[in-house]
């Protein structure tokens, strides 16, 4: 197995801190502290990637701050929450970075629609330029502002219709959380910590937005943007091929379409790791599973090789099943006593314990290990 990095990190005290404070923090450390790394020719990926430093970020962010209080509605509200919508750049994480959000409440939205006040927004380069910004500094210590709303999500309607999920910045921190455990066994956050990856998921999703803010801040990780443009497999392989690299998460349909070609297959023997979301395939991959509103859900890394499509959770999951129907288990999350990272009771703090609504069956030799197969309502 490819090594992996230890945690805690050396020098860092993981656990309640606050991710905007974090990039604050990082950005004192000067060009030298990289963020992401994006192309520097979007349409020729051979010219190679650049990196884009914290420094470069926490400034964006303070000029789209000053900005968004030039632009958007007054509100007497502490907490204003506006829309974005825009092409898959990092202008999302740039936007998500300032601390004006309401739960909710949708005052304005960053397009043309029309029940909504439409604000355009400037091009990204208006954002990026070098000249300090008037800081915008978040002056909470963690007890004073975990709890407060920063970003809502939209769940991703593959179970059911959409709707909004607040997170907080505990909910956030769920990373650095993970990371300050004691006696935490191998996941995936060990895989992401101090190396470079890149998905094609976008910003606009909860899963990219945590590997565009959240696991480069408390992980240290390098992540690579690929170009604006849908994610094709071609795009794939040149953003592998000249990003240099260690690790990517892809859809299980990216992975085919690589897997189709030997420039694909090339592409992939590059890589350290490979974390995917669906059926197993048949390189060292990792399966990555989680939901909008319980976050990625806690699991850790197991070494058999005939049971790839099969998931290990950690202790600190408070995962456990509960028969339904013959040999299928609905998950059910019941709350662990103390901080511990289970991020749903941080969204639903008067649960004791929550219902997947998820069917999983267990692995017939290696137990402990399973497979989702379905939803409870697909048995009704």
């Amino acid at each position: 197995m490819t090594q992996t990095i230890a945690l805690p990190l050396p020098g860092i005290e993981h656990g309640k801190r606050i991710l905007a404070s974090v990039v604050e923090t990082r950005a004192r450390d000067g060009p030298g502290s990289t963020w992401v790394s994006v192309p520097i020719d979007n349409e020729d990926l051979s010219r190679g990637f650049k990196d884009v430093s914290f420094q470069r970020l926490n400034n964006a962010a303070n000029h789209a701050a000053r900005w968004l209080s030039e632009h958007l509605p007054g509100t007497s509200e502490p907490f204003q929450c506006f829309a974005y919508t825009g092409p898959k750049d990092f202008r999302y994480p740039v936007l998500a970075m300032l601390r004006i959000l309401e739960k909710n409440q949708v005052d304005a939205i960053l397009r043309e629609a029309p029940h909504v006040q439409a604000v355009g927004v400037p091009e990204l380069d208006e954002f990026l330029r070098e000249d300090e910004a008037v800081p915008y500094n978040y002056d909470k210590t963690w007890d004073e502002g975990k709890d407060d709303p920063w970003l809502v999500f939209h769940t991703s309607g593959t179970t059911r219709y959409p709707k909004p999920v607040t997170y907080t910045h505990s909910m956030m921190a769920g990373p650095d959380i993970a990371a300050s455990l004691p006696d935490v066994e191998l996941g995936y956050i060990h895989q992401y910590a101090c190396r470079r990856w890149y998905t094609p998921v976008p910003s606009l999703h909860f899963v990219g937005t945590v590997m565009t803010l959240a696991i480069p801040t408390f992980l240290h990780t390098i992540t690579v943007v690929g170009p604006p443009v849908p994610p094709s497999a071609e795009v794939v392989m040149k953003t592998i091929r000249y990003s240099h690299v260690e690790g990517v998460l892809l859809p299980l349909a990216l992975i085919d379409e690589l897997c189709q070609t030997p420039s694909g297959l090339e592409a992939l023997r590059q890589l350290k790791y490979v974390h995917y979301a669906g059926l197993p395939t048949s390189v060292y991959i990792v399966p990555c599973i989680g939901s909008t509103e319980a976050g990625g859900y806690f699991t850790q890394i197991h070494n058999h090789r005939d049971a790839w499509g099969y998931i290990s959770f950690h202790d600190y999951a408070g995962a456990v099943f509960e028969n339904r129907l013959n040999n299928l288990y609905e998950l059910v999350f019941t709350r662990l006593p103390g901080d511990s990272p289970q991020q749903i009771f941080k969204l639903y703090p008067g649960l004791d314990r929550f219902e997947t609504k998820d069917l999983w069956a267990e692995h017939p030799v290696h137990k402990g290990l399973w497979r989702i197969i379905g939803r409870t309502d697909d048995y009704v």
